[in-house]
């Protein structure tokens, strides 16, 4: 076959030319997929923990007590730290940290009554969580920080 002959075409097979329309229209389902496929996984990147957080948590009748939050990868498992500014905490590390579709679960080692929490990532992006502690429920939220 000369290296300018079509494949197919020495074996008296007819070649269809294709429309520059056909072309596009055939393009456009595949785009689209790969579109969704982008978008889902930009959404996913954006539901990742790691990074700085900063909220409040409220345990009634005490006022809001301001927190920050940082999380990341350590060997393949998500590690973090807490700092209490009020309580004279800074870096206290978490434990039992666990995401799993959106559901953040840690346990804040505070001497004496560690507080267990299970929060949700929410679909603006902040993280919106209940704790126990002493015995009582608190809630709490927190916001990415800003780099």
């Amino acid at each position: 076959m000369p290296s300018h002959a079509r494949p197919g075409s020495e074996a008296g097979i007819p070649l269809r030319q294709f429309s520059e329309l056909e072309v596009t229209v055939t393009r456009k389902p595949l785009f689209i997929l790969i579109l969704i496929a982008a978008v889902q996984l930009a959404f996913s990147a954006g539901a990742s923990l790691e990074g700085k957080w900063t909220g409040s948590a409220t345990l009634p009748p005490e006022p809001a007590v301001p927190f920050s939050l940082e999380f990341k990868r350590v060997e393949g498992s998500l590690k973090g730290t807490i700092d209490l500014p009020e309580m004279g905490m800074y870096g206290l590390e978490l434990q039992d940290v666990s995401y799993q579709e959106k559901v953040l679960k840690f346990v804040v080692p505070v001497p004496d009554s560690p507080a267990k929490c299970t929060a949700r990532l929410q679909e603006d992006g902040t993280i919106d969580g209940e704790f126990e502690q002493f015995g009582q429920k608190g809630t709490f939220q927190a916001r990415r920080q800003e780099k």
